[in-house]
């Protein structure tokens, strides 16, 4: 199945950013990182996140954009198109995306929610922080209501998902993205007029690098690749539907711009408000939900300005799950081979149990925790601190390392028409500069490894090995001979049960015992007693119709090796006989070689033919057996004349045998 030539591709150059931004651009910059850079300082915080986006989210988008566009498919069939052995990046994509959707829709569920109380007035009837925080927690533990705004959110987004890549996606990012500046920048004015609102500029801007961990490094760096939706495939899968003509830098340039525009018009938004009433900034996730309420309340117009407000968050959410929920439809629609629709619908149906289950985490299901954390947490650290970097830094090696480097040049500067002067410099940053500044991190933040879920961990594990089992092959496998399928099934049990080194054994026992069977089965010994076809037999040229066996002469003939294995293979034939000939001729020929058990049963041979009185003569004894028998000494037993170089000399040599009495 062909997907290249029937793939949609996106309007313009306008369209590309659009949409590329619109999959940035989301709660990540809006709901996540004002909280995020009050727990970790204002205005260093905003350096540091800077910093990560454009020395490491820049080079990594452009990467991704590169693989996309290059392969013209969904993550994972991208990465096996240029490199097979790199298409665990693509499962890699896919399963952040699925999990990322499991807590993001029920975000989302609580931004409608929170919209709809705001324009129905009911939000206003409450007056203090505290009668706040008390709504949302009975909101959040509520067994049904987050489920079914979680549900209507995840169906929103279907409905967009179903109308296709150019109706559905292009489209919607034309409509949401302008509608969310708009909205940011009627906010942004309106609280930058708040009384004490310059305090809230000056945390937000003024940096306060006492404040700065290397926590706050990891924080920064998660929440750049969360924002900028990297390590995740949607840049891949977005980069497949862009035009040739479409310019990768400017693209990944324009969207990172928007993307950090966005976040700091949060914090604009946010923090001068936050300031003015008193409120501490680093309230956690609960600022969106419990701490703007309580401000809203207390400025004249609250319910516009509420509503507004939380109208935002539902358009950046969408335009977010949207991407996220394209990354895996996409998989299934390519690599599954289902139609589009039942992708589509495959996807909604997971991820919408998904976020069922981690919004009744909070609730009802909060007693069941992962490594002390609830579903919904779990979900939210192994994306954005684990699996996004993780993502991040092999793509820096698959891309700067191992991906041929005239499909990248071609990508960056569209087959040459376009100049891209600082390309020592990128990938000089995508090489050395964005791995080792991650790989660094890790190393350094390891014990923080010890709160990753292990049911999340696992679930990594099962898709990559997956991957890593390439069933297709092993299916093929099956269809090979019971032998070779035995040896198969007993190591792979072997690996499962006990343990690979042991495995690796006594597969390769079965498989030389097998081989041995082989060569055994390949090697044939017949009789003949009467005459030999000289145009077929014969190792020498001969014009004679046939070359006649004198009576009491039999003609061996071994095709193949003569080691252990067919070492008996004499004694039955001679069994099978019955009678004692005067002279047996072995031709030898066709035997590539012989080991010291075959040198012995021939030994053993000559000594019992002795005792029967009958003689053993060889012919067309190759140089390589020749040599090995004069050095065993076997040729003092049967005697140089009883050599014979080919099938003529030796029935002369059987003739005289048979004749002259004394020669017995």
């Amino acid at each position: 199945m062909h997907h290249k030539e029937s793939r949609a591709t996106l309007g313009g150059k306008l369209s590309a950013v659009l949409v590329a931004a619109g999959s940035s651009v989301g709660l990540g910059n809006i709901w996540r990182f004002p909280y995020v850079a009050g727990d970790n300082g204002g205005g260093a915080f905003l350096i540091i996140y800077i910093l990560c986006v454009l020395l490491l989210g820049l080079p990594l988008m452009i990467a991704e954009f590169s693989v996309g566009r290059a392969s013209h498919l969904n993550a994972v069939g991208a990465y096996r198109k240029l490199n097979r052995r790199w298409s665990f990046l693509g499962y890699n994509g896919v399963l952040a995306a699925f999990l990322i959707l499991g807590f993001y829709f029920v975000v989302s569920g609580w931004t409608a929610e929170y919209m709809v109380h705001s324009a129905t007035g009911e939000i206003a009837r409450y007056s203090t922080a505290e009668e706040y925080k008390n709504l949302f927690e009975t909101f959040i533990s509520n067994p049904w209501r987050p489920v079914l705004y979680t549900c209507l959110f995840v169906l929103a987004t279907h409905f967009v998902i179903a109308l296709g890549v150019q109706k559905g996606i292009e489209r919607s990012a034309k409509i949401l993205m302008p509608l969310l500046f708009v909205i940011l920048i009627i906010l942004s004015v309106h609280s930058l007029l708040m009384p004490g609102g310059e305090a809230g500029l000056k945390f937000l801007f003024a940096p306060d690098f006492s404040k700065v961990t290397p926590t706050t490094v990891l924080v920064a760096l998660g929440q750049a690749f969360f924002s900028l939706s990297i390590g995740i495939g949607t840049m891949v899968t977005y980069a497949s539907y862009f035009k040739p003509d479409t310019n990768l830098r400017h693209t990944a340039l324009n969207v990172t711009i928007l993307d950090t525009l966005v976040a700091v018009l949060a914090g604009v938004v946010i923090f001068p408000a936050v300031f003015s009433v008193g409120i501490e900034p680093s309230s956690g996730p609960s600022l969106v939900f419990i701490t703007l309420p309580s401000i809203f309340n207390d400025m004249p117009l609250s319910m516009v300005w509420s509503s507004v407000f939380f109208l935002l968050l539902v358009v950046a959410a969408l335009t977010s799950t949207i991407s996220l929920h394209e990354v895996v439809t996409v998989y299934l629609h390519e690599e599954w081979h289902l139609s589009r629709k039942t992708a589509a619908w495959l996807t909604t149906a997971a991820t919408a149990a998904l976020a069922s289950l981690a919004s009744l985490s909070l609730g009802v299901l909060s007693g069941w925790t992962i490594c002390g954390l609830s579903l919904f947490d779990s979900l939210d650290f192994l994306t954005a601190n684990i699996l996004l970097p993780a993502g991040g830094f092999f793509t820096c090696v698959f891309v700067g390392w191992k991906l041929d480097r005239q499909i990248l040049r071609d990508q960056i500067t569209n087959n040459g028409e376009l100049k891209f002067r600082i390309y020592g410099v990128f990938i000089f940053l995508l090489r050395y500069v964005c791995p080792a500044v991650l790989l660094l991190i890790f190393l350094f933040l390891m014990p923080l490894a010890q709160y990753i879920p292990m049911a999340c961990l696992a679930g990594v594990l099962v898709v990559v090995s997956y991957n890593m089992s390439e069933w297709r092959t092993f299916r093929a496998l099956m269809k090979n001979p019971r032998s070779d399928v035995a040896v198969l099934l007993v190591t792979f049990l072997l690996t499962v049960i006990i343990d690979l080194t042991v495995a690796i054994e006594v597969g390769l026992v079965l498989a030389c015992l097998l081989f041995m069977r082989r060569v055994m089965e390949t090697t044939d010994i017949s009789v003949i007693r009467n005459e030999i076809d000289p145009g077929k037999e014969s190792d020498l040229e001969s014009h004679e119709e046939h070359l006649i066996i004198p009576r009491g002469v039999e003609v061996y003939e071994i095709d193949g090796p003569y080691f252990f294995g067919i070492a008996n293979k004499f004694e039955e034939q001679m069994v099978q006989l019955g009678d004692h000939a005067q002279v047996r001729i072995i031709r030898m020929r066709k035997v590539p070689f012989i080991d010291s058990t075959g040198i012995h049963n021939l030994t053993n041979l000559c000594r019992i033919s002795q005792q029967e009185n009958t003689r053993i003569i060889l012919s067309g004894v190759n140089p390589k057996v020749h040599e090995v028998l004069h050095k065993a000494g076997f040729y003092s037993l049967l005697g140089e004349e009883n050599i014979c170089p080919n099938i003529n000399a030796a029935l002369r040599r059987a003739k005289e045998i048979v004749q002259d009495p004394q020669e017995k």
